[in-house]
């Protein structure tokens, strides 16, 4: 569970500053004529957006469950570092990029993102300090609810996903939701400091598929679903090499290319440049 959620999170960032910047560049639209007013419909009833859960099922049981699933305390105990490289790309723009992801144990991570005539994202966190250098806002330190959003994402990692309870001050069953054609356990978790969030796991193979979040950025605040599929085994953990992230009028595809656990990784890599 860890790594979906963190590969979202340090995704999240990048992928609102890559909204801002496609918004900034589309040409404001001609005023058109106000369309003749019409009497109102009567709309129909919504329908009903989740099931009930089976008898003796709780939202406590899914995480644990979805825990176990994805690999379970054993396999993520062994991992001081990760590297994960890949792809990404946005549909409607055709625009095209590649990421990095370095994670050193408990509490640092960079990630760095760039697309094709955009250029180059960083976010990191050296413990301390987080800080990211886009081609928008240049090298700034990031606060308050920017910070705390990084800040909790290294918990759940140094929590190695299991301790969830530290986490998150509540957490809730909603019911189960289809995601993708298949039912899904939703689960609203809301942290001590910060916005909640949704995840959806599998009914069948607790996986997580789905995830719904806030993220903070310079531009606001966003919502983003994440979508996850493409399931493989690494190091005794299930991975999925495939994230699909929807943003405001934004659609970005991320690819998986290579996961290394326990490379070699200095502090420097994380620290703000000068």
């Amino acid at each position: 569970m860890i790594y979906r959620l963190n590969l979202s999170a340090r995704l999240s960032l990048s992928a609102c500053l890559l909204s801002a910047f496609l918004l900034s560049q589309q040409t404001t639209p001609a005023i058109a004529q106000a369309p003749a007013v019409t009497p109102p419909v009567a709309k129909p009833a919504a329908p009903r957006i989740y099931a009930p859960l089976p008898a003796g099922m709780t939202a406590e049981k899914i995480l644990d469950r979805a825990f176990a699933a994805s690999g379970g305390q054993e396999s993520l105990a062994k991992t001081k570092t990760t590297y994960q490289k890949g792809n990404i790309s946005v549909g409607a723009q055709g625009i095209k990029g590649v990421f990095e992801v370095y994670i050193k144990r408990p509490n640092k991570f960079y990630t760095a993102q760039t697309f094709e005539g955009i250029g180059k994202t960083e976010v990191a966190y050296d413990g301390k300090i987080a800080w990211s250098k886009d081609p928008i806002n240049g090298v700034r330190t990031m606060k308050d609810k920017e910070k705390a959003q990084l800040q909790r994402q290294m918990d759940n990692d140094a929590n190695r996903g299991g301790d969830w309870r530290k986490s998150y001050s509540k957490i809730e069953a909603l019911g189960i939701r289809k995601v993708e054609g298949k039912d899904a356990y939703a689960i609203r978790l809301t942290p001590t400091n910060g916005k909640p969030l949704v995840q959806y796991f599998d009914t069948q193979t607790n996986l997580m598929v789905r995830m719904d979040m806030i993220s903070e950025s310079p531009q606001g605040t966003l919502p983003i679903e994440s979508y996850f599929s493409d399931y493989r085994t690494v190091d005794g953990m299930k991975i999925p090499f495939q994230m699909r992230q929807k943003v405001a009028a934004t659609e970005l595809l991320t690819t998986v290319t290579e996961i290394k656990n326990n490379l070699p990784v200095t502090d420097a890599k994380f620290a703000k440049p000068e």
